[in-house]
């Protein structure tokens, strides 16, 4: 579980890893993420559907096509196959924020005849330490 006291010179503070239920259909990830001060994700997108939701702190969501959102304590953020980035804007960068993220594997998507290809860039490395195979 994630740890209110963090040491956080990382990118992500703490990745905590709760659940991955699967079966033939459906895998489904829940997990919690301490972002450190003023930290931003890379952008990325995967071809899942992503429930964000902010469990404490202030969060800047920027999507692919420029539009921006602050998101706040209890705000949630739907996503399918679109890529996105957050950063961290609690106390103007300043203090720790955490967002629950509840992943549903969904089919293929395909935009104009084109299959949408998952791009995680460096938060690959977080999936893969934890088991999930993306």
């Amino acid at each position: 579980m994630a740890s209110s006291h963090l040491h956080a010179p990382e990118i992500l503070a703490k990745l905590s890893l709760f659940m991955v239920i699967a079966n033939s259909c459906t895998q489904i990830v829940v997990r919690m993420i301490d972002f450190a001060p003023g930290v931003e994700s890379p952008m990325h997108h995967a071809v899942s559907i992503d429930y964000g939701i902010v469990v404490e702190g202030v969060f800047e969501l920027v999507l692919d096509f420029g539009e921006k959102r602050i998101m706040r304590q209890r705000d949630v953020s739907i996503n399918r196959a679109a890529a996105y980035r957050w950063k961290n804007i609690t106390g103007n960068g300043t203090l720790l924020g955490r967002m629950m993220w509840i992943l549903l594997d969904c089919k293929d998507v395909y935009v104009n005849g084109k299959k949408i290809e998952e791009f995680l860039g460096d938060l690959v490395k977080e999936y893969v330490d934890q088991g999930v195979e993306k």
